[in-house]
C-alpha cells in the first residue's frame, strides 16, 4: 500500500511539473509573439520617422550622422544622457498653426536635441573628424546673452506663443521663434521691418526682414491631412514607448526561460 501511495504521489508531482512546463511554454510563446509585434512596430515607426524627418530631401532617409546619433546600439560610444531625441518630439503645436511652424522650422525637422554646448561640440568633432557623417543638432542650453531685444509683433502674434514644450525646452523654442511673427496675410506686414524679423502666414508663406521670402506649402485640399510636423512629433514620442515594451518583454522572456531551465533540471 505504501508503494502505491508513493507511486501516486510521484505521478501527481510529475503531472504538476508537466502542467507547469506546458504553462511556461505557452507563456513563452505569447511573450515571443508580443515581442515580435513590438519589434515590427518599432521598425515601422522608425521608418516613418526617417521618411517624415527627411521629407525635404530626395533620399527619404535621415542623414547618416543622425542615424548614428539615434541608434540605440550607440555605435559612437557617446554619453547618451546628453541626447534628447528629435527636437520636434518635444513640441505641441496649437491647432491651426502647424503649417506656419513647419514652414519656419523645416530645416530643423530632423535636428537632434542635445543638452549642452560641450556635448554638441564633442558629437560634431566625432562626426566630422572620425566619421565624416552629417547631422543637425540643436543645443538646449543658452549660447550667450541676447542684447538685441524682441522684434515688434504688433502686426500679428509671436509664433512661439502657439507652441508648447516643457519648461526646460521652452527657452530654446523662444530663442528660435521669438523673432517670427504670424500674420493673417502678407499685406499685414509693416512697410519697414527689422532685418531680424520673420513673418509667416498660417498657410506657410514667409517674408523675412533680410529680404528672403518663400511660399512653403499651399493649403491642402484634403482637410483631413495630418501635418508632417504633427505626425513626426507623435511618432517620435511613440517610439520610446515601443522600445520600453520591447525591453520589458525581453526581461520577462529571460525570466521565463530561466524558470523553464530550472524545471527541466528538476
Amino acid at each position: 500500500e505504501s508503494c502505491r501511495t508513493a507511486v501516486a504521489a510521484g505521478n501527481n508531482d510529475l503531472n504538476l511539473l508537466l502542467e507547469k512546463e506546458r504553462a511556461l511554454k505557452q507563456e513563452t510563446a505569447q511573450i515571443q509573439k508580443t515581442l515580435g509585434e513590438f519589434r515590427a512596430q518599432a521598425s515601422v515607426v522608425g521608418a516613418q520617422i526617417q521618411l517624415l524627418a527627411a521629407g525635404d530631401g530626395n533620399t527619404g532617409e535621415l542623414s547618416s550622422g543622425t542615424q548614428l546619433l539615434m541608434d540605440k546600439a550607440n555605435p559612437m560610444n557617446l554619453d547618451t544622457s546628453s541626447i534628447m531625441g528629435f527636437f520636434v518630439s518635444h513640441l505641441t503645436v496649437e491647432n491651426g498653426y502647424s503649417d506656419a511652424v513647419e514652414a519656419v522650422m523645416k530645416s530643423w525637422l530632423d535636428a537632434v536635441l542635445v543638452s549642452d554646448r560641450s556635448s554638441a561640440m564633442n558629437i560634431m568633432n566625432l562626426l566630422n573628424q572620425n566619421l565624416s557623417r552629417p547631422a543637425k543638432l540643436l543645443i538646449l542650453s543658452p549660447m550667450g546673452n541676447d542684447d538685441t531685444g524682441p522684434v515688434d509683433a504688433s502686426a500679428g502674434s509671436r509664433l512661439s506663443d502657439h507652441v508648447k514644450a516643457s519648461d526646460s525646452v521652452m527657452p530654446l523654442v523662444r530663442r528660435l521663434l521669438d523673432n517670427v511673427v504670424v500674420v493673417d496675410s502678407l499685406n499685414a506686414i509693416p512697410p519697414s521691418v527689422s532685418p531680424r524679423a520673420v513673418y509667416v502666414t498660417r498657410t506657410g508663406m514667409i517674408l523675412s526682414g533680410d529680404g528672403y521670402s518663400e511660399c512653403w506649402m499651399p493649403k491642402s485640399q484634403n482637410s483631413g491631412r495630418i501635418n508632417r510636423l504633427d505626425e513626426l512629433a507623435q511618432l517620435s514620442r511613440r517610439l520610446p514607448e515601443i522600445e520600453a515594451g520591447i525591453a520589458g518583454n525581453e526581461n520577462t522572456l529571460a525570466s521565463v526561460s530561466e524558470q523553464e531551465m530550472s524545471l527541466a533540471s528538476a
